[in-house]
């Protein structure tokens, strides 16, 4: 009985872990060209601003090893 429930358990595991491959695969064919040319236009005015903003900050983006810019933030939870 308790081998059964572990042969469930771990196909169950496997199923949801194959569930959130194809999910998180699927949403990253989702973006058009279109608009991930939009996103990175919105990026660079984004950072544009936080220069202009604060003229330090062009220096922290040169120095940066990778940076992250969220230029249009929705709703959060």
């Amino acid at each position: 009985v308790f081998i059964m429930k572990n042969i469930r358990q771990s196909l169950l595991n496997y199923g949801l872990l194959v569930a959130a491959i194809l999910l998180v695969g699927g949403m990253s064919f989702g973006q058009s060209k279109k608009k991930v040319k939009e996103i990175r236009s919105d990026a660079k005015e984004a950072i544009a601003e936080f220069i202009e903003t604060d003229w330090q900050m062009e220096k922290r983006f040169q120095q940066a090893y990778g940076y992250v810019v969220f230029p249009n933030v929705g709703k959060g939870g």
